[in-house]
């Protein structure tokens, strides 16, 4: 994937990749990947991402439960030894994330997943020459509202889960 290229949201939109960004973080801690287990969520095999990788989940029992058509999970939140687990890893993990026009869902492996949110960054310029977006052109960087989907908590997330499954 690189910049130019395209994914599909969870609209059916085209959206074109703005910047492809890589992150090389060590496997441990708040950096552990988490492994997501099939069937849980839809998933038709297991995947691995970052733990604060956030899913996009919506569904009658989503709107029932929370008022809201979807919510945000992120992945190290479902952790509980069924739906997700810590993969264990040694030495260093490598996290890709895709900037998007807008803040936009988009659709990997069965998962509709959120891509990169940078808020208004490029308003900052101190703060953002010592992030590893600096390389890109401030003024080409777009401005991303604020998210209006409840973000789980873990016993949120993990009580979901569970009702997923039953």
């Amino acid at each position: 994937m690189q910049p130019g290229d395209t994914v599909v949201s969870t609209s059916g939109d085209i959206v074109p990749v703005l910047g492809v960004f890589k992150k090389v973080t060590p496997a441990f801690g708040s950096f552990a990947p988490v492994r997501l287990r099939a069937p849980y969520f839809g998933l038709q095999s297991d995947l691995v991402m970052a733990g604060t990788q956030r899913l996009i989940v919506g569904g009658s029992d989503v709107e029932y439960t929370f008022g809201q058509d979807e919510v945000l999970i992120p992945a190290h939140h479902l952790i509980n030894g069924t739906a997700a687990i810590a993969q264990p890893s040694k030495g260093t993990m490598t996290y890709y994330q895709l900037l998007l026009p807008e803040n936009e869902a988009f659709v990997a492996s069965e998962l509709c997943l959120e891509s990169l949110f940078i808020g208004r960054l490029r308003r900052r310029k101190d703060i953002f020459r010592n992030t590893s977006l600096a390389a890109f052109p401030r003024n080409l960087l777009p401005e991303h509202a604020a998210t209006l989907n409840k973000i789980l908590r873990p016993y949120e997330a993990i009580t979901l889960a569970a009702m997923r499954a039953a």
